[in-house]
């Protein structure tokens, strides 16, 4: 089943009166020949829960299709307002779950962990945290293109690599798991992005992980070698072996 409207392809009859991409209703937006079974009857009504709730498991279980279609047809703010309600509902949902279990958010649980204040700023989280992912967004977007043009591709225009990261930011919604949330979430986010840059700007896995990945692994790289340095300097002038653990803990 295929919308006319942005392109987004689907095999799930049961949500296939609305679009999982764009939320467009059945009547004048599906193509013609598209098959339908003959119990499904037209809505109009748009139901964002299912259509979002689709469009995640579209976008993990087949990324392919689900990039080929949100990535070069949806517009930016569609695009954009997926990423901003996936986000949102991510980050508050990790707020009220560390309200209900202290520390059940963090591997290495803390009394200064960041869900646990969070929750006293509730309100104002509310306001900040579609503004800040709006920035993230851009931000990640600008790096990925320049990283990109960096390595040799040809990507395509910055809104294609915008709408990719936008919908890779569906990855938030896993923050609010206990213990494991903003890990999964992380590697979640990580798969997206590479499957997305892979389709939508046609170039390898490799090539995709490298314009994500290495300048962030060279930048980790340099900054231990020169903590290596720092304190070797420091036991060669002092005459003492500083206590390295102990400086990273404060």
């Amino acid at each position: 089943m295929k919308c006319s409207q942005c392109g987004y392809q689907t095999e799930n009859y049961a949500l296939a009166a609305v679009c999982a991409l764009c939320g467009a209703s059945v009547p004048g937006l599906l193509e013609k020949g598209s098959a339908v079974r003959r119990n499904d009857k037209p809505s109009n009504a748009v139901d964002p829960l299912k259509s979002y709730a689709q469009a995640i498991y579209e976008s993990f279980a087949r990324p392919g299709v689900f990039f080929s279609g949100s990535g070069l047809r949806a517009s930016s703010k569609q695009a954009l307002v997926y990423g901003m309600v996936m986000g949102s509902i991510g980050t508050l949902l990790a707020i009220g779950i560390s309200a209900l279990f202290p520390s059940s958010l963090s591997l290495f649980p803390s009394e200064n962990g960041i869900y646990r204040n969070a929750t006293r700023y509730t309100p104002v989280i509310l306001i900040l945290t579609p503004l800040i992912l709006i920035f993230q967004y851009y931000i990640s977007a600008a790096y990925v293109q320049a990283m990109l043009k960096i390595s040799g591709s040809k990507p395509k225009p910055f809104a294609t690599t915008f709408k990719t990261l936008c919908y890779a930011g569906g990855a938030q919604i896993f923050e609010w798991i206990p213990f494991i949330g903003p890990f999964l979430s992380f590697i979640a986010w990580i798969y997206l992005t590479i499957s997305g840059l892979h389709v939508v700007h046609g170039i390898s896995r490799v090539r995709a992980a490298g314009a994500l990945l290495l300048p962030i692994v060279l930048l980790f790289v340099l900054l231990v070698i020169i903590l290596i340095i720092g304190f070797a300097v420091v036991a060669m002038v002092g005459g003492s072996q500083p206590d390295m653990w102990k400086f990273l803990h404060h």
